[in-house]
């Protein structure tokens, strides 16, 4: 007796599908598919964990580094402020602001170290100012009435992180600008006497000197 075709079979050819599709191969490809599919969502989730904290410093970074450009060009804003207004002893603010390193400052002194603190837009703990006198010929004027004079104002600012994070790179860094400004008669006719705050501790004012920084001239 021969074997019929399958086909003469329909619900044989029917029940063998059925276990097909029920059967362990249909569950064990389900089961690899799910598996896949958490594989995925573990290396995404460890992909997030790494790319994250550095797109967050990426981010602080951009925003401590415009600050700080800011400050940078309020203070060049500001020691040019302070020099015209000294060049004529008219500076027009209070003598309330703090100084470091002067005892009594003369008022006109006082009043251009505050309009610096000020025009830099920054903490006045931040800021350092000093103001001296160059003659016609560069060197460091002994005269201060004379009109031929240049006033000299020099700010030094502190750099500083806004986020904190960025603190071990802005720490220890200054800004510093010097203004330079031809004199005329004071206002008052008296001119901003020189001084300067004391420095922060890791800077100096060597970058504030008259052009030719030996000797003086009246």
């Amino acid at each position: 007796m021969g074997l019929s075709p399958a086909g003469d079979h329909p619900q044989l050819l029917k029940w063998a599908r059925d276990r097909v599709d029920s059967g362990p191969v249909k569950i064990a490809a389900r089961s690899s598919r799910r598996d896949c599919r958490r594989s995925e969502r573990g290396v995404a989730a460890v992909e997030m964990a790494i790319v994250f904290p550095v797109f967050v410093m990426f981010l602080f970074g951009i925003l401590d580094f415009g600050i700080n450009w800011q400050h940078r060009l309020q203070s060049t804003h500001a020691a040019r402020e302070v020099s015209r207004a000294a060049s004529v002893a008219r500076m027009g603010e209070v003598t309330t602001c703090p100084v470091v390193g002067i005892t009594s400052p003369h008022p006109l002194l006082h009043q251009a170290i505050c309009l610096a603190q000020k025009k830099s837009g920054v903490d006045a703990a931040d800021v350092r100012v000093k103001v001296l006198y160059m003659g016609p010929n560069g060197r460091q004027s002994t005269n201060l009435a004379n009109t031929r004079n240049s006033v000299v104002v020099c700010i030094m600012v502190r750099a500083r992180s806004a986020t904190l994070l960025m603190t071990p790179f802005f720490s220890g860094r200054f800004y510093t600008d010097r203004s330079v400004t031809k004199t005329a008669k004071p206002s008052g006719g008296v001119p901003v006497p020189e001084g300067q705050e004391t420095a922060f501790a890791g800077a100096n004012w060597n970058f504030c000197q008259p052009d030719d920084p030996v000797g003086t001239e009246s």
